[in-house]
């Protein structure tokens, strides 16, 4: 791609530019880092900075929970197709992402066809979701006591109860998911 910069300065060695290491330091993965480059096209400057850089990781987690969720089937080579030509459009990326969103926002995809977009994308996506299922799975005794009795409250219409125990859950790093069944949770990213 074109230059990196850091205060519309171009970033290089010789000044002192961040490295990827710093990143991983200060508590970024490589992939939030891949995911901020993909939304800039190949030949603009893309102007570095920890608020985009956060913008990317949190996308890249949102993208993460929404493949999470995607059922298996089939792949849809119709949308192969469209994402390729976009891709194949002078490498348009951020239109890629932005297809990808379109139809995760549509409810219009499925895991094996966000799998070959990853191909290109190369965010590591079924490596990511088999994290987010593992961490799910491995949900202690204590959350579980506490989703139960979130639930108990909710029975007894205890508001202030349901809410102080969704803000601990939340605290512990899950999200909260609200469902007839009762209280899910999912591992934050």
């Amino acid at each position: 791609g074109a230059f990196l910069n850091l205060k519309d300065a171009k970033m290089s060695k010789s000044t002192g530019g961040i490295i990827l290491n710093n990143l991983i330091e200060k508590g970024y993965s490589p992939l939030d880092y891949r995911y901020l480059l993909l939304t800039a096209h190949w030949s603009t400057a893309l102007n570095f900075s920890f608020d985009s850089l956060d913008a990317a990781k949190s996308a890249r987690q949102r993208l993460v929970q929404h493949a999470s969720e995607l059922k298996d089937s089939d792949v849809d080579e119709r949308q192969v197709e469209e994402f390729t030509n976009i891709v194949n459009n002078n490498l348009n990326m951020p239109e890629a992402i932005s297809f990808v969103w379109q139809l995760l926002k549509a409810g219009d995809i499925n895991a094996s066809t966000l799998a070959e977009f990853d191909k290109v994308l190369g965010l590591n996506l079924v490596e990511e979701v088999k994290k987010v299922e593992v961490a799910n799975e491995n949900i202690s005794n204590e959350v579980k006591s506490i989703i139960d009795a979130r639930d108990l409250a909710r029975i007894n219409k205890d508001w202030k109860k349901s809410d102080e125990l969704r803000d601990t859950l939340t605290n512990l790093g899950y999200e909260v998911i609200d469902t007839p069944d009762g209280t899910q949770v999912k591992k934050k990213l």
